[in-house]
């Protein structure tokens, strides 16, 4: 009869709801047949993208060298202040960033019955060892160029630690000082060493005077390949001797204070890792 409307079918209103779902089967049969081929072809299935971990900051080379002058000119004043035998009380004079001369005299004291030599220089290499055995406990996974907060951060406190204990022991008769120097300075090596690749050891110098040596004879013959690790090896190299040079007056004005300065740089340089 006139007046009278037509209720639309259940057909006429799902209309939108049918089209959609044709579309979301489409897109997985298209999916579907995606992995089918690349199963056919032999090819592995796509792995999403990891989160980023918030504790890994990646650094360039720039910043790490830079860092890496300022850990080997520190480390060039704790070794001058060991070496110069001023705090010793009985003028020893020992390296503490670096171990091969206490090899020889380790195995010089054991050979000639000189037990008290072995021991000293003995517990010398221990204690560096020990330095770079907790930075590789702490990092154990480094990779070139990228630095774990945590693990740099507990590493430079620890450090600080070392070195404080260092500067208040110093004028104890049984050498703990050069003791503690000797495991700052091995966790600093370990540290720069595996971050950049080698590239930046910031406390021994024997390895990095033969690569000059070796890059510089190849930069006569024209192979310029390692011209810029030649220029940042003799950077930290004159970096880490201005240390010792300045150690000398340092150590002379202030006695023990020269190992807290090198102490409280550690805890600026830890507070710093992940902020700079």
């Amino acid at each position: 009869h006139t007046g009278s409307t037509t209720k639309p079918t259940a057909t006429t209103a799902t209309t939108g709801e049918l089209e959609h779902e044709q579309a979301v089967l489409t897109t997985l049969r298209a999916g579907a047949l995606k992995r089918n081929n690349r199963r056919k072809r032999g090819q592995p299935e796509p792995v999403p993208e990891p989160e980023p971990d918030p504790n890994i900051r990646t650094i360039s080379q720039k910043t790490a060298v830079g860092f890496g002058l300022l850990l080997a000119l520190n480390s060039g004043i704790m070794n001058g202040v060991c070496l110069s035998g001023m705090l010793s009380k009985d003028g020893t004079k020992q390296a503490s960033a670096a171990v091969t001369g206490a090899w020889t005299n380790s195995a010089l004291g054991a050979a000639s019955g000189n037990y008290s030599q072995f021991l000293f220089n003995f517990k010398c290499i221990l204690s560096y060892a020990s330095g770079s055995f907790m930075s590789g406990f702490l990092n154990p996974n480094p990779k070139p160029f990228q630095i774990s907060v945590v693990a740099f951060r507990s590493a430079f406190f620890i450090g600080a630690m070392l070195l404080y204990g260092s500067s208040t022991l110093s004028e104890e008769p049984d050498k703990v000082f050069i003791y503690l120097a000797a495991m700052a300075n091995g966790i600093q090596n370990s540290l720069t060493s595996t971050t950049t690749g080698n590239l930046v050891r910031s406390t021994h110098f024997s390895g990095i005077t033969s690569d000059m040596g070796t890059f510089m004879g190849q930069i006569v013959r024209g192979n310029m390949e390692n011209l810029v690790k030649f220029k940042v090896f003799f950077s930290l190299a004159m970096t880490f001797w201005t240390g010792g040079y300045v150690s000398f007056s340092l150590t002379q004005n202030y006695g023990k204070g020269v190992l807290l300065l090198s102490s409280v740089l550690y805890l600026i340089m830890g507070l710093a890792v992940g902020h700079v």
